[in-house]
């Protein structure tokens, strides 16, 4: 589980590494502008909005990652300690990868806007699927909006295989 959240922490600071202007120059954010959205508004949905959300999943997973066995109770004149803690340890780990798909489809919905961003160039064919995959369902973000049903959305392709097994099928297995 700590390898799981390990990888989550990093995950969540590539939307903050996209917002620094010490880490991007301003004019990649002049570049950006399209349509309604401007290089402020972009700004603001990724550090405001999405960042945010996504860290505050990632803080509730350290809390969720503390050992269940750390609150073990003995029962039984201590012949059972650690039986009730398994179906705690179980919901806690379900909680934590849930969190870790949402964090997930809050990078996609940024990935695919920063893809849109750089039209007409094209990724390689699993980064095109996966955009592909992502904009059937979440269309372009062209002003402002409400992202919890495009966050929902995308969770859903994680969540049921979609997502991958359609991006393995364009660019290969990913094992």
């Amino acid at each position: 589980m700590l390898g799981i959240l390990e990888q989550v922490f990093l995950q969540n600071r590539k939307p903050n590494c996209v917002c620094s202007f010490s880490k991007w120059s301003r004019s990649a954010f002049a570049r950006a502008t399209r349509g309604e959205l401007q290089p402020a508004r972009l700004f603001s949905f990724l550090r405001g909005m999405i960042q945010v959300s996504a860290a505050s999943r990632v803080s509730e997973d350290k809390v969720l990652a503390h050992p269940a066995s750390g609150d073990s109770i003995p029962t039984s004149a201590d012949k059972e300690d650690h039986v009730s803690i398994g179906t705690i340890a179980a919901r806690k780990a379900r909680d934590i990868v849930t969190n870790v798909e949402q964090v997930l489809a809050m990078e996609l919905l940024c990935a695919t806007q920063g893809l849109e961003f750089l039209l007409p160039l094209r990724p390689g064919r699993g980064i095109h699927e996966a955009y592909k995959v992502v904009r059937e369902e979440v269309p372009p973000i062209t002003g402002d909006r409400r992202f919890s049903e495009d966050i929902r959305m995308i969770h859903s392709l994680i969540e049921s295989g979609e997502l991958l097994g359609r991006v393995e099928k364009a660019a290969g297995g990913l094992h």
